[in-house]
């Protein structure tokens, strides 16, 4: 599942990063650069999907107990893959059309000045500092604790 979804978000990214490149160049109007965008990432994208597709076919011929379990991700994945090309070609386009358009044209600061460069080296220290007490806790939980209870569990 969540392989699925990588997968399927990276051609809308693709495109959305390609037409703000292209809006931040400021060469053409906001249509014209859009569709630029597009057709300058158009064959490359197609190529990678229908390459992420070929990789999933063989699991089509995975036998024994796993099977029934690779059989469904086969099917699915391949499908949700073209759903979202078509979705790149068509949706994201339009939207980014229609969101980004108020955005042409403005001058944007630098996004990581050396205050937003502070604030995000304290909250990735903190949120480190959380990940690391909540491991050894759980290192905790699962060292000392759980084999406490085996004897108990034998009886």
């Amino acid at each position: 599942m969540i392989l699925s979804l990588g997968i399927l978000v990276d051609d809308p990214i693709v495109d959305v990063e390609n037409i703000h490149r292209h809006y931040k160049l400021q060469k053409e109007p906001p249509l014209r650069a859009l569709l630029t965008a597009i057709d300058e990432i158009g064959p490359p994208t197609i190529v990678a999907t229908f390459a992420v597709i070929l990789s999933f076919l063989p699991m089509f011929y995975i036998t024994g107990m796993m099977g029934p379990y690779m059989a469904p991700m086969a099917f699915n994945v391949p499908i949700a893959m073209q759903l979202s090309l078509i979705i790149a070609f068509t949706i994201t386009p339009w939207a980014s059309y229609r969101l980004l358009k108020k955005e042409y044209g403005k001058k944007h600061g630098e996004p990581f000045d050396l205050k937003n460069l502070c604030l995000i080296a304290s909250i990735t220290k903190s949120w480190a500092r959380f990940w690391s007490r909540l491991r050894v806790a759980a290192d905790f939980w699962s060292l000392y604790f759980w084999p406490s209870l085996a004897p108990a569990c034998w009886r």
